[in-house]
């Protein structure tokens, strides 16, 4: 790697801070808490960091084209049941190194079902469900955001400065990020790219965060061969949209769902948004979908909440994740479970006292953050995601670079329009003096 990317430690914006104190660290670096990035509670990068903790599924293919595994020593019984024996996993090399993932067996697959208060249509509370077909696994994160990848000037995945964006967004409120999803610029990616930002973000977050990877492509093969590879990255589910420009027939998309479901041991969320796909999936078809084993939660980007609703009502064990940032607040109000947002890079607290407003049954007090919310959200998508979002972040100070053709930065007006709302909001994020 050139040494002018050596050093990454003053590519992002810092907040001003006072005097050194006596909070510095083990170095004695006084002004590592004034970065965004460090006032997360995650540990500090100065070592390998445990990854993921997603269940190896038992593969049946040969010793010559599987990784090497191996038990540790067995875990002190919980209070119930005894804990299997945690797999090791060697890992792709990472920065000339080979990493090793730990991936413990996760809980039993308890999730938390929306069920309405009487009285108020919109205030949820949540009680226990099973759903027998979801895979062990743990909190997946009702905030996630779909992370925009970084590249250096001359336009290669810039590894380093996705790795401090996700600890970012993560400090700024988010449970978890979408690496390499639709605002990732999952088509313009190579596989070998993907692979190793899953394997970089994961290494950077370990156990503290979700890292979700998009490896959904409108080949089945070719998806199955992503969804595996992000299994051995130690990635903690996997996002799978559609089935896209082909336009298949609702009963090609489910037969590419149960492929891919039975392929992993991971969590999938499926990704239902028509207006990039061609083909919107069927309230009947997401039902089968959902009674597929491994399949936990749909991301509805589609826009029509009656479509979701129905969903919601019908399928109480799947969890819905909004899929576009103007209809958080309504699909939460009919249960879903949250959101995977893009405006999450700048109002990711915003959002969260949204949804916590919402769960605790304020809706007054949520409808109020969500109508001041909905012109920027309107602005951050004047020429498309990512363009836009892309070029907020650059104007406040992060090093992303400019994104790849044919994803170009929004003109002059779009982006004067954009910046006064994200100025009008006063976010928590330094805007660099012009």
């Amino acid at each position: 790697m050139p040494s002018s990317r050596a050093d990454t430690s003053s590519a992002f914006p810092t907040r001003p801070t006072a005097a050194p104190s006596s909070s510095a660290g083990p170095s004695g670096d006084s002004n590592r808490t004034a970065l965004p990035w460090n006032r997360s509670p995650i540990p500090s990068a100065a070592g390998p960091k445990p990854l993921a903790r997603a269940r190896l599924r038992s593969s049946a293919k040969s010793s010559s084209d599987s990784p090497t595994t191996w038990r540790s020593k067995p875990r002190a019984p919980a209070a119930v049941s005894p804990r299997r024996f945690s797999r090791v996993l060697a890992g792709p090399p990472i920065n000339g190194r080979n990493v090793r993932y730990a991936l413990p067996p996760a809980p039993v697959a308890q999730s938390a079902t929306p069920r309405h208060r009487a009285g108020d249509p919109c205030a949820v509370h949540y009680v226990a469900s099973y759903n027998p077909g979801a895979p062990a696994m743990t909190e997946l994160g009702r905030l996630l955001t779909a992370m925009v990848t970084p590249y250096t000037p001359d336009g290669e995945v810039d590894y380093p400065h996705a790795r401090k964006l996700a600890r970012y967004l993560v400090s700024a409120g988010n449970d978890g990020v979408v690496v390499t999803g639709t605002t990732g610029e999952a088509p313009l990616l190579t596989d070998d790219e993907k692979i190793r930002l899953w394997a970089e973000v994961k290494q950077e977050l370990g156990a503290g965060a979700t890292v979700v990877a998009g490896a959904g492509t409108n080949d089945t093969r070719h998806s199955i061969h992503l969804v595996r590879e992000a299994e051995r990255a130690g990635i903690d589910a996997v996002l799978a949209v559609v089935p896209y420009y082909l336009r298949p027939p609702q009963e090609g998309i489910y037969q590419h769902f149960r492929a891919i479901a039975e392929s992993t041991s991971l969590p999938v969320i499926v990704y239902n948004v028509p207006t990039r796909t061609g083909i919107n999936m069927t309230v009947e078809t997401m039902l089968r979908v959902a009674e597929l084993p491994g399949i936990v939660g749909d991301k509805e980007a589609n826009g029509d909440l009656a479509h979701s609703a129905e969903i919601i009502e019908r399928a109480p064990g799947l969890k819905i994740w909004s899929g576009n940032d103007n209809d958080n607040f309504p699909l939460w109000c009919l249960g879903a479970y949250g959101a995977i947002s893009v405006t999450g890079h700048i109002v990711a607290g915003q959002l969260k006292r949204m949804l916590q407003h919402s769960l605790a049954g304020r809706t007054a007090e949520a409808a109020v953050i969500h109508r001041r919310l909905v012109p920027l959200t309107n602005a951050c998508f004047a020429n498309g995601s990512p363009s836009t979002i892309r070029y907020v972040l650059r104007q406040l100070g992060f090093e992303i670079g400019a994104p790849r053709l044919p994803v170009v930065e929004p003109g002059e007006a779009v982006g004067a329009t954009v910046m006064a709302e994200v100025r009008r909001h006063q976010l928590d994020i330094p805007v660099p003096s012009r």
